[in-house]
């Protein structure tokens, strides 16, 4: 908020953040291999985001193809 170091100080530091174009992280897959190991760790937080948004489209692509499937009124 508005003088947010005013009432709490500066605050500490922790972290890091890259910003790196996806065009570039795939052309050149060797300059950035230990960034793309990293990546792809199944820790990493964006990955399980990832797959997390995955399974969910795929749960409901298969509840839809299911429910097109049926010929009841009232699936489950």
């Amino acid at each position: 908020p508005y003088q947010y170091t005013d009432y709490f100080g500066e605050t500490e530091k922790e972290g890091l953040t890259i910003e790196i174009e996806i065009y570039h992280l795939r052309k050149n897959p060797q300059r950035y291999s230990s960034l793309r190991t990293h990546m792809e760790r199944p820790e990493f937080p964006l990955l399980r985001e990832y797959n997390d948004v995955k399974k969910y489209y795929n749960e409901l692509k298969a509840q839809t193809l299911k429910e097109n499937e049926s010929d009841d009124l009232f699936d489950d």
